[in-house]
């Protein structure tokens, strides 16, 4: 368990989005599994910590996903002030 929180931690302050994915459903699987079960006194820490970095790796790929929808935008405004500008030249 303390890997695989390791490995998300990792996937995410990399931003290797496709590792943080597989990371994510085999922790998410493994969270279910434990919870299907009933985790063992001896699994609580462990499983508090896998929480902890699911719920970070959570959070670093939506701030990623809202920082890339910034850029996305910003991209699309300049474009269009540049289809702008040129048509402005064209009338001119």
């Amino acid at each position: 368990m303390d890997r695989l929180g390791a490995a998300l931690r990792q996937a995410a302050e990399r931003g290797d989005w496709d590792a943080l994915a597989a990371a994510d459903a085999a922790t998410a699987a493994l969270l279910r599994e434990r919870q299907a079960r009933g985790a063992e006194a001896g699994d609580a820490a462990a499983l508090a910590r896998l929480r902890a970095a699911h719920a970070h790796a959570q959070r670093r790929c939506a701030e990623a996903a809202a920082d890339a929808g910034r850029r996305l935008l910003e991209l699309s405004r300049r474009q269009d002030a540049v289809r702008g500008y040129a048509a402005a030249g064209e009338g001119a």
